[in-house]
């Protein structure tokens, strides 16, 4: 409780330092909202060549990306800088948060906040909310509760699976991290835009089985449109909770692996 207060104090200190060079805050404000305006613009200009991509529509690939722009942009507001794993090791830092009395990811979650995520959960809602309506999808207490849900479950696996990534660089300080790191980011933002339906079988086994990305947004979509195979999205809290014990566990196993750099 105590670890808790104060990440939630440190938080607050971290969002208002984001917000004291307002040009600078601005301009990431609109650079986030370019980056994932182009990203709808591209999602847009195929959905309107066909009629469905995956068993989905037009307005439920927007209702599919706009979940998963809530949700990485809660990630990228709460949790993201706990992942800086690498930043830490490579510059010596790592040394200084062993020596504190506080847990290591408690003291990397404090440190900064992507304020670029302040516009992903704007432009999330909003593309949510029409995507709603164009869907014929009713916000009830049901649907608005399993979508808050699914956020949770969301934000929890999208950390675990970023933990387990940045901990390699315990193991592979030099160059074994970043290779990984690209490809998985590149397969998260192409994932994350279209139904998993459109993959090749082996592609949705890796990413529901190994990577559980696709219980992010993908499988949680099925069950909030009414979709036929929905009934998996229920399983994306307890996917949640066994992603985040998991990656703790690679954490820890790999911080006792942990050599100084030296400098």
């Amino acid at each position: 409780m105590k670890d808790l207060k104060l990440y939630i104090i440190m938080l607050k200190a971290a969002f208002k330092s984001s917000t004291l060079y307002r040009v600078d805050f601005s301009v990431g404000m609109i650079g986030a909202l370019l980056y994932n305006a182009t990203f709808l613009a591209s999602i847009g200009i195929i959905t309107s060549r066909f009629d469905a991509i995956g068993g989905f529509t037009g307005w439920e690939i927007f209702f599919l990306f706009g979940l998963f722009m809530i949700i990485n942009a809660f990630f990228h507001l709460l949790l993201f800088n706990m992942t800086h794993i690498g930043r830490e090791i490579n510059s010596g830092h790592m040394d200084i948060l062993l020596l504190r009395p506080y847990g290591v990811l408690m003291q990397m979650g404090f440190s900064k906040i992507n304020f670029a995520a302040y516009m992903d959960f704007i432009l999330g809602i909003v593309t949510m909310v029409i995507a709603f309506q164009k869907t014929n999808l009713q916000a009830t207490p049901l649907t608005i509760g399993l979508t808050i849900l699914f956020v949770i479950s969301g934000v929890l696996i999208e950390f675990a699976v970023t933990l387990v990534f940045q901990c390699i660089m315990f193991l592979t300080p030099s160059s074994g991290y970043s290779p990984l790191w690209a490809a998985y980011w590149q397969i998260i933002m192409v994932i994350q835009k279209y139904p998993l339906s459109i993959f090749a079988p082996f592609v949705r086994i890796l990413l529901t089985c190994v990577l559980p990305v696709a219980f992010i947004n993908y499988y949680p979509s099925l069950l909030l449109l009414g979709k036929q195979g929905g009934q998996i999205g229920w399983l994306s809290p307890l996917v949640a909770v066994l992603s985040v014990a998991i990656a703790y566990l690679f954490f820890r196993f790999s911080l006792k692996r942990y050599t100084s750099t030296g400098n």
